[in-house]
């Protein structure tokens, strides 16, 4: 999230992560901020000796969360939000945000998991507002959902739903996105994703062409005119894959022939049959046009800046750039949370004020009869300016 937080003008003063070609990639690219490379048990004394901040953000692993993995509350990786609620409770920020995946505020598993740290936030003087976005509404060429639970100090204006509408914007296709990159192995997009494409055992047709499963894995078609699905961290046979006959050259997708043979067949199919890949118009070997996404065409998806450097090989880049926010997304986040630090801030500057000119008034109480008010002693007290002893956001 550090990139879209940073741009919303947020000052990141330190950041913390286990994964060691997470930590380098993070370091190349925000030299001004300290990275504290290690396990945040660890950790938690030279992370949480920072004060006077005014954000704390970051996303537990969600692995024991997601509908993609094993949707364990007992997981201990699913233990890990409250390592984050520590964190809070012992640096006391003004805000805080934790994302995850949505399965995290919505599913029944985890309902005692969610009861549990929002009560400690509550606890610990935060009101909580739990927000669920779509990437593609804010800019984001991907259809993934996120929850952030924002907390804000009690006297700061709590969040709405609302708050977010202004930054909706039309959805940008993946192909206004990264088609300047060109062909992979071209000189702008050098690099190959070696993951390949096997005919699946099962196959579906799907509601179109972009959602079928025909191939191993969970990947999709990806519609140069539409949005992509969910980049995961996973990679591999996960990830997407790109028809640059179709993507690039205008052609019909080499797979539309199998998928209404697929669609065919279905229709004479029982309930529960199973639809077998090998069909008369299907190869046994994959068109050379299909590929999967590279490492820079994902980080594009993902709203990376072109020119961030990753660090690591192919499949740990690819993992740091499924497990980040959207960039984009994350400063919509910031931007609406610095929005309400803000306003909290202007609001307590001015019941300052306020108390500062009653005490005044107090003092300068008109008698029966005066004309003009009367100190009550012979030296009038000068008003305190309040002015904001922390200018910058820091987080």
């Amino acid at each position: 999230m550090d990139v879209g937080v940073k741009k919303a003008g947020f000052s990141v003063i330190v950041a913390n992560e286990i994964d060691s070609s997470a930590c380098n990639t993070y370091r190349n690219n925000h030299p001004e901020s300290r990275m504290i490379e290690g396990n945040i048990h660890t950790c938690m004394d030279q992370i949480t000796q920072y004060k006077d901040i005014d954000l704390i953000f970051g996303g537990p692993p969600c692995q024991g969360f997601s509908i993609a993995g094993i949707m364990a509350p007992n997981d201990p990786r699913s233990q890990m939000v409250f390592s984050f609620c520590e964190v809070v409770e012992r640096i006391n920020p003004a805000s805080f945000i934790m994302e995850n995946v949505p399965h995290l505020n919505e599913s029944f598993h985890f309902k005692d998991i969610k009861l549990n740290f929002t009560q400690r936030f509550e606890r610990a003087g935060y009101s909580i507002t739990a927000i669920t976005l779509n990437a593609k509404e804010f800019g984001v060429p991907q259809s993934r959902k996120r929850v952030f639970f924002m907390g804000m100090k009690k006297g700061y204006p709590h969040i709405e739903a609302s708050d977010f509408d202004c930054f909706k914007c039309p959805a940008v296709s993946v192909k206004d996105t990264i088609g300047h990159l060109g062909k992979a192995g071209t000189v702008t997009n050098p690099s190959f994703n070696k993951a390949q494409l096997i005919w699946a055992k099962k196959s579906y047709p799907g509601k179109s062409i972009y959602t079928g499963t025909f191939f191993n894995g969970f990947g999709k078609l990806i519609n140069p005119e539409g949005q992509c699905n969910t980049v995961t961290a996973a990679g591999g046979n996960t990830t997407h894959f790109i028809d640059e006959g179709h993507f690039y050259d205008n052609q019909a997708p080499w797979l539309e022939k199998y998928r209404e043979e697929l669609v065919n067949r279905k229709k004479t199919l029982k309930r529960g049959d199973i639809l077998y890949v090998r069909s008369s118009v299907v190869p046994n070997e994959v068109s050379s046009r299909i590929r999967r996404l590279t490492n820079k065409e994902a980080a594009l998806i993902q709203s990376f800046p072109e020119d961030y450097r990753f660090s690591g090989n192919n499949r740990e880049i690819y993992t740091q750039i499924g497990n980040a926010v959207p960039c984009k997304l994350a400063e919509v986040v910031a931007l609406v949370m610095k929005k309400h630090l803000e306003k909290g801030i202007a609001d307590r500057r001015a019941d300052e004020y306020t108390a500062s000119d009653f005490m005044y008034f107090i003092k300068t109480v008109q008698t029966s009869g005066s004309k003009r008010p009367k100190p009550l002693d012979d030296h009038q007290d000068e008003v305190d300016e309040h002015q904001d002893k922390r200018p910058n956001q820091r987080a």
